[in-house]
C-alpha cells in the first residue's frame, strides 16, 4: 500500500476492518435490524480498533 500512496491523487485513510464494518453499523444496519426484526440494538465500540 505504501509504494501505491506516491502514486495516486486519492485520499486514502487507514482503518481495521473491524473499524471498517462498525461504522456501517452505526449508520445503517442499526436501525434496519430494529425496523426489520424489531429489536433494539447496542452497538459496542472497541477501546481498541486495531487487534
Amino acid at each position: 500500500m505504501m509504494d501505491y500512496v506516491p502514486t495516486t491523487s486519492m485520499s486514502l485513510i487507514g482503518v481495521s476492518h473491524a473499524a471498517s464494518e462498525f461504522l456501517v453499523m452505526k449508520t445503517q444496519m442499526r436501525h434496519w435490524f430494529e425496523r426489520e426484526c424489531g429489536v433494539m440494538t447496542v452497538l459496542l465500540e472497541q477501546s481498541y480498533w486495531w487487534r
